[in-house]
């Protein structure tokens, strides 16, 4: 799943998929998603799904506890604020 507003980011969390894995993009806005080999990224039934909103309500609290479940273990990245676009 990714909230960035960055089409790179999407190339980056197909590259990180295992087959049929699905990459959320749960992004207000969300510039271009670049050109990418299709091939190698999304082959194997990868998915691409948008979501319309993430709700702090009981969605929230199931996906987190799958989340839990499951040993998610996400990749974070924290830039200063002077390195936003």
């Amino acid at each position: 799943m990714t909230f960035a507003p960055s089409g790179d980011v999407v190339i980056a969390a197909l590259s990180s998929l295992r087959k049929a894995g699905v990459v959320a993009i749960n992004a207000i806005h969300l510039d271009r998603i670049p050109e990418f080999d299709y091939d190698r990224l999304l082959w194997g039934e990868r998915q691409i799904r948008s979501v319309a909103n993430m709700t702090r309500g009981r969605r929230s609290r199931t996906f987190f506890k799958i989340a839990a479940d499951i040993r998610l273990q996400p990749t974070l990245a924290v830039f200063a604020l002077d390195q936003g676009q």
